[in-house]
């Protein structure tokens, strides 16, 4: 998934995203949900520490 098409359901240009990416903006918690939604992984994820993208993929396969 490209940062244009994570960017395009939550009505944010993929700057915009880089912004919270790089943690120069903070999120706000409503947009951090549909985030979760979008990528198919739980809130927590994006608080656990050291996270990969990798990582995440592997705990949403375990859990279907």
């Amino acid at each position: 998934m490209t940062m244009e098409q994570l960017a395009a359901p939550l009505k944010l240009t993929y700057q915009q995203l880089q912004k919270y990416e790089t943690g120069r903006n903070r999120i706000a918690a409503s947009r951090l949900y549909r985030l979760s939604e979008i990528l198919g992984v739980p809130v927590g994820a994006f608080f656990e520490e050291s996270v990969t993208p990798t990582a995440m993929r592997a705990r949403t396969q375990a859990r279907t």
